[in-house]
């Protein structure tokens, strides 16, 4: 039960209070106020009849390119949306955030002169080939400082959740290497909207992150909240911005990113967006249901004043002419 709601699910999750069975989630699915689903469940809600007023398709993959089988519900949630892409009204983003497990698991920041870590690249290559270059920038100004900063490199190895490649980061491991870090590098992995971009706001270090070209509803603001970079040429910049020139107030950047991100892209903020848009679009039905109803009503009075006055005085008129 969070915050007076209860939420069902087909698996048990985190957050989830009961689980139904896939097989009645049909019948159980008539009795929801909102219904979030993904590609998985489509075609069952699709068949039900259950594709307007509060259901909601979720769409989290990695590619910016709309799901067909999405199209038929009222609302579309959309992880990747590009500002560069027209997309259809119906269509609204929404990206990972600061989810509330990473909060419990990074425990409490570590102010940023207590961190030993100076520079963290802890990603898996083999999502993106461009992360190699990003790394080799890295290296390069790890030899031109020399040993005057500590530049950790780390390999995920992706999917840390299940483990599915068996060498992967132990996922309290790698929370402890953002805790410690005062600067954490995220480029675009599978998709531009990385995980690593809200752990790294999450844990109270500076995000250096590659350039978004995705919608966003309250944007992190480069110099503001975060540091951004296009190329590597860029990254090196920033690098040496931060460490060499001192020309940037690192530890107050991340600060304000950590509470810019915490007040408008947490779980909450997430959830609270979700019920906003069902809300309107619930309003905006009722108002429908009250013009066809006043619509209606106006066509039954036309049609009792046209047979109780019209129509006896055209018939007079009739009359009237025949019998000249």
């Amino acid at each position: 039960m969070l915050n007076g709601v209860k939420v069902f699910g087909i698996h048990a999750a985190s957050g989830i209070d009961d689980v139904i069975p896939r097989g009645d989630l049909i019948g159980q699915a008539r009795h929801f106020d909102l219904i979030l689903c993904n590609k998985e469940n489509v075609r069952l809600l699709a068949r039900s009849g259950l594709t307007a007023r509060s259901t909601f398709f979720v769409d989290g993959r990695d590619d910016p390119y709309l799901c067909w089988q999405g199209l038929v519900f009222d609302h579309y949630l959309k992880r990747e949306l590009l500002r560069a892409t027209p997309a259809p009204r119906r269509v609204k983003q929404l990206s990972f955030g600061i989810e509330r497990r990473y909060l419990t698991e990074i425990i409490t920041p570590l102010a940023t002169n207590e961190r030993p870590i100076d520079v963290l690249f802890a990603m898996s290559l083999e999502t993106n080939k461009c992360r190699a270059l990003y790394q080799e920038v890295v290296r390069c100004f790890a030899k031109e400082v020399g040993g005057r900063l500590r530049i950790d490199f780390l390999g995920t190895a992706e999917r840390a959740y299940d483990n599915r490649s068996m060498k992967a980061l132990p996922t309290s491991e790698y929370r402890e290497k953002l805790r410690s870090s005062k600067v954490v590098i995220s480029c675009h992995g599978a998709g531009e909207d990385c995980a690593r971009y809200w752990e790294t706001l999450a844990s109270g270090a500076l995000l250096l992150s590659e350039s978004l070209s995705l919608v966003q509803e309250n944007p992190l603001e480069g110099r503001s909240h975060c540091l951004y970079f296009k190329n590597p040429e860029e990254l090196l910049e920033q690098l040496r911005l931060i460490f060499l020139e001192r020309g940037v107030p690192y530890c107050q950047i991340a600060r304000n990113g950590r509470d810019f991100a915490l007040e408008h892209h947490s779980t909450l903020a997430r959830g609270a967006k979700v019920i906003s848009l069902a809300e309107k679009h619930i309003e905006r039905f009722r108002l429908l249901e009250l013009a066809r109803f006043l619509l209606y009503n106006m066509i039954i009075h036309v049609r009792f004043r046209f047979r109780r006055f019209v129509r006896p005085y055209l018939f007079k008129r009739s009359l009237k002419y025949l019998t000249v």
